[in-house]
């Protein structure tokens, strides 16, 4: 997860590399999407931006039970169509799950001094927030939809990571499920 206070250290740790390796874990289960485009879209524009070379690869969480090893760099993992309650117990949510407890044992060993960086967004971020009991994950009365501005802060004007991006930008608001 990215806090605020590792902002920074995520792009001086990134300096030294040739190639930034990312790992976009797929959650769609097939379904078309704007989703995927959008993030290979940043991942290119921010490379660009920060003239950092990086390279993705795309897994298969739900239909193919893919996920990555240990050697990428930063795992970004999707948002995805259904319930984020009706996976518990599956063999796909066990996959990711075992994913994710591998990325958590390599950050706590004091040896790896290259930490590993996650990005969890909608249906991702849901279910680690089940899995870990934060908050109550639950479907919403009605659905959320619509695209709205967001206007970059003072501190995300300065901010390595979010430096570079319009003012506004905008983000989708689309989901039936919510953390509370």
């Amino acid at each position: 997860l990215l806090a605020k206070g590792l902002q920074h250290q995520i792009i001086v740790n990134l300096q030294p590399f040739i190639m930034l390796r990312i790992a976009i874990l797929d959650l769609y289960e097939g379904e078309p999407n704007e989703g995927m485009r959008c993030i290979r879209q940043i991942i290119n524009e921010w490379s660009e931006f920060h003239s950092i070379p990086a390279s993705f690869d795309e897994f298969d969480v739900r239909s193919n039970k893919q996920v990555p090893d240990l050697s990428y760099d930063i795992y970004i993992s999707t948002g995805g169509p259904g319930s984020p309650l009706t996976s518990e117990g599956s063999e796909w949510e066990a996959a990711y799950f075992n994913w994710l407890s591998q990325i958590e044992s390599w950050n706590a060993d004091s040896g790896n001094h290259n930490k590993k960086f996650v990005f969890l967004i909608c249906h991702s971020f849901q279910m680690v927030c089940r899995k870990y009991g934060i908050g109550l994950v639950s479907k919403r009365k009605k659905p959320a939809f619509g695209v709205f501005p967001v206007h970059v802060t003072f501190e995300g004007q300065h901010d390595p990571v979010f430096r570079g991006l319009r003012d506004p930008f905008y983000v989708v608001d689309s989901r039936d499920y919510q953390v509370t």
